[in-house]
């Protein structure tokens, strides 16, 4: 959520929403390419993160000009799913 809240600042983008985005999950406080190559656990279901989520020429349409070059580096992890689990959402 850092990244997009960065996004809209910068950018000037305020009407950048988090589904545009089409990512599964966001998350607060994690270094996420920090955790490529590791197993990691959220809220008791397993993973594995397998590599960066890179961005595509689509995300400049879903949230704004500009917005695939800016988020190269910062656009989310591609993970393995080890276990079975539900993920609830808690607070944004």
């Amino acid at each position: 959520m850092e990244v997009l809240e960065a996004l809209r600042r910068e950018l000037n983008l305020p009407d950048a929403q988090p589904l545009a985005t089409r990512r599964n999950a966001f998350t607060r406080g994690a270094d996420l390419n920090g955790l490529i190559g590791k197993q990691f656990e959220v809220q008791g279901v397993r993973f594995e993160g397998v590599e960066e989520s890179r961005p595509c020429y689509w995300m400049n349409s879903a949230l704004g000009p500009g917005a695939e070059e800016w988020l190269r580096g910062r656009a989310g992890l591609r993970c393995r799913i080890l276990t079975d689990g539900r993920l609830h959402r808690e607070g944004c």
